[in-house]
């Protein structure tokens, strides 16, 4: 047998037990109540990477979503399930060790799901409620800050300002002054460059007056 007929008969036999897994697995998710999210790369299907199965499953009544994965390298004969907890463009809530377990794959499909009920979604719904909160604090702060931002420039924001916080200006003939506008929640750190004397005078008597 060739190298080549030798490694198709083996990504045949690995997808035919990565199969298996799958079927196994999504047993699992119906009796914990999610919804499994499994599609296949037709570009790497199972069985291209030995036996390895990774999908997201989600819960339709809640906001918890696992990590489903079986890596037949690394942790052969185990299912390594973890917690997802959310995330923003720029705000990172997860990564979080305690919501890791790993189940054997040996056990009936109900004994797995009852290690996930057991071991795992105690600690990541504590977790995830209060990655949730932080994330609403976090909305919270940038719809703040977004406010302050345009009471200040008299304008809607554009998405780079929304993004930055800040937006930078110039002013007079050639852009003789300039300077930035930094947005918080309830007010600005502003920086000017080349102002007129008349105009910083004013700007000075205006803060003198609170």
């Amino acid at each position: 047998m060739t190298y080549d007929e030798e490694l198709k008969e083996r990504r045949k036999k690995d997808r035919k037990e990565a199969l298996k897994n799958l079927a196994k697995l999504e047993e699992v998710i119906t009796i914990l109540g999610f919804n499994s999210e499994f599609k296949e790369d037709k570009e790497h299907p199972l069985g291209f990477f030995d036996t390895r199965v990774m999908f997201r499953a989600n819960n339709p009544l809640g906001e918890e979503s696992l990590l489903i994965e079986i890596d037949g390298y690394r942790n052969k004969g185990r299912v390594r399930v973890s917690g997802i907890l959310p995330e923003t463009n720029n705000y990172r809530t997860d990564d979080i060790n305690d919501d890791v377990i790993n189940v054997s794959m040996a056990k009936e499909p109900a004994k797995i799901a009852g290690d996930i009920r057991r071991r795992l979604l105690p600690i990541y719904q504590q977790h995830l409620a209060e990655a949730l909160k932080r994330l609403d604090r976090h909305y919270a702060y940038h719809a703040a800050r977004d406010k302050v931002l345009s009471t200040v420039l008299g304008r809607d924001i554009t998405e780079g300002e929304r993004r930055e916080g800040k937006s930078s200006f110039h002013e007079g003939e050639f852009g003789a002054s300039w300077g930035t506008v930094t947005a918080r929640e309830e007010d600005v750190f502003l920086e000017l460059r080349s102002v007129p004397v008349d105009t910083a005078a004013k700007i000075l008597a205006l803060l003198r007056q609170g």
